[in-house]
């Protein structure tokens, strides 16, 4: 139940004064951006010490200052909502482990989301950052980053202090470049670039050991490193869609692969290596210029 005080002057952020409902203070908000049921919601996590709170869908720009009183949730979905700014209400949710906020219209973050010092999995997919806050280099627990369908035209220096990362999707953005200090990224293993404007790629990224998946498919590479091979971890490469005119011998070294897709590029020919490539379940060659295709290659002649 909430309960309602005096009205207080309209030029105050559009708000009612606090109630008091147990323990719980609630604001209610009455602009645009709030909806009855996000309030209901809010007010119910509050009385109930809820851990996770779903806001999700709702048409949201908005979030009240009372969501900051929620310091037991750890979780808080925000997807597809309206935001285009991040309130700076979320940067006191201390304990979140996981936030969602995919499929909203964020152009930028607030720099108290630097404070969730425990968050592991963060969700921006879908929106239209065009840069990112040093504070993001804060959340060192991070596990998973999913900053797909952005403007991001470069990678934050920040990004590369987030050594806990396992997975990391920066498909669908405008990147041009990948930074050598890309490959102390030890505990990666899931790794997307597709859908960028790459025109190479730094060796370094041959000492990111744990790769299982790698995704570089529409990009603008004409070659791959030959340090690509000493990802021998990796499972699944994509690079259809680029520019490539030969692979390098050492893609034979990567053993483990069960797909390859080579689909769309400018090769005539496959290195002999490629026998090595026993465990290959899926080969996508199409819209290449191959002449003749080894023995082994045949079967996956369409």
């Amino acid at each position: 139940m909430i309960c309602i005080g005096h009205q207080v002057d309209v030029a105050y952020r559009n708000r009612w004064p606090v109630l008091k409902c147990g323990v719980f203070v609630a604001w209610i908000m009455v602009g645009v951006g709030m909806s009855p049921e996000a309030e209901k919601r809010i007010e119910r996590a509050g009385r109930e010490g809820a851990r996770s709170l779903d806001l999700a869908g709702l048409e949201l720009s908005t979030l009240p200052d009372s969501l900051g009183e929620l310091t037991a949730l750890n979780r808080l979905y925000l997807e597809g909502n309206a935001f285009t700014q991040l309130p700076e209400v979320v940067g006191e949710l201390k304990s979140l482990v996981y936030l969602g906020l995919s499929r909203n219209a964020l152009t930028e973050l607030p720099v108290s989301l630097g404070r969730l010092s425990v968050l592991h999995t963060l969700n921006l997919y879908g929106n239209a950052l065009t840069d990112l806050p040093d504070e993001l280099g804060e959340l060192t627990a991070l596990t998973e980053l999913n900053l797909g369908r952005n403007r991001l035209t470069h990678i934050s220096e920040r990004l590369g202090d987030l050594t806990e990362l396992g997975y990391l999707q920066l498909a669908g953005n405008q990147i041009t470049e990948l930074p050598d200090w890309f490959g102390e990224f030890g505990a990666l293993f899931n790794l997307g670039l597709g859908e960028n404007r790459l025109t190479e790629l730094p060796a370094s990224l041959g000492n990111v050991r744990a790769l299982t998946t790698l995704g570089l498919g529409g990009n603008q590479l004409t070659e791959l490193p030959d340090s690509l091979g000493r990802l021998t971890a990796l499972e699944s490469l994509n690079v259809e869609r680029n520019r490539l005119t030969r692979l390098p011998d050492s893609v034979g070294n990567l053993t483990s692969l069960i797909h390859l897709s080579l689909s769309r590029n400018a090769l005539t020919e496959l290195p002999a290596s490629m026998a090595n490539l026993t465990g290959l379940t899926s080969l996508y060659l199409d819209g290449n210029s191959f002449t003749e295709l080894p023995d082994w290659a045949r079967k996956w002649e369409s």
